[in-house]
């Protein structure tokens, strides 16, 4: 048995101007929803894009660039969005934010872009925070091994188990040490170039940590602790006898 019947629903056109440039949009439904998509955003991003880019890239200055990109509020959304969030959900927040007038294609560029700009941001002052992060481990392990600190705690373990954990303690508080210090010193950056889209004084959203960075620092922390341990064994103080020399 087959019914025929007919359905209708709401559906009209409008035109927009942005810019001086003129846009059909489509509706349909009763509330009027936007079955098409103008992509407008492209065009009118022209400028802020190619500063984004030239962020990326790393050319020119780095601050300038980004400032300039993140007038922009759909680019500084995205600075904001990659600062506290990885890729992929910065990419679905952005995509929820912004659904209209922007092709998908852009959408999926900015994001990566936005995060090698940040990297290229900081990546000075990361790497200061790491080489003070050094120094300060160099000066714990110094304490530590070449002073009778080691051996006193040794003392009070009285367990070659507990002293090889107290040695990997150090080592891997001095990893954390450097990690901290390179987050710290990258805010200096962050808010040169982002003070006027994101409130200074919150810290959590200025507070970026790059991966690799913690990884950098414990190989460091690590080689130290090897190094300072064999100085320490040719002048004759105790050294961890784990250690393979």
């Amino acid at each position: 048995l087959a019914l025929q019947y007919d359905i209708t629903f709401p559906y009209g056109e409008m035109e927009i101007t942005i810019n001086g440039k003129e846009y059909k949009i489509k509706l349909m439904g009763y509330k009027a929803k936007i079955v098409n998509n103008p992509r407008f955003l492209d065009i009118l991003l022209n400028n802020e894009m190619d500063n984004l880019e030239a962020a990326a890239r790393n050319e020119g200055n780095i601050v300038s660039k980004v400032r300039k990109a993140t007038r922009a509020r759909l680019l500084a959304t995205s600075f904001k969005l990659c600062l506290n969030y990885p890729s992929k959900k910065a990419l679905l927040l952005l995509k929820r934010q912004f659904p209209f007038g922007i092709s998908n294609q852009l959408l999926q560029n900015i994001i990566p872009m936005t995060k090698k700009s940040i990297k290229n941001l900081t990546r000075k002052m990361r790497f200061a925070g790491l080489g003070l992060g050094a120094l300060v481990t160099a000066v714990m392990d110094g304490a530590y091994l070449l002073t009778p600190l080691r051996s006193y705690a040794g003392g009070l373990l009285n367990n070659m188990t507990g002293i090889m954990l107290l040695d990997l303690g150090v080592i891997l508080f001095g990893g954390f040490v450097g990690s901290v210090a390179a987050r710290y010193f990258a805010q200096k950056p962050l808010r040169q170039a982002l003070a006027h889209v994101i409130n200074p004084k919150d810290k959590k959203t200025f507070k970026i940590s790059h991966p690799m960075d913690l990884w950098i620092s414990y190989f460091f922390s690590a080689l130290l602790f090897l190094a300072i341990s064999y100085a320490g064994k040719l002048n004759g103080n105790s050294y961890p006898h784990w250690l393979p020399f």
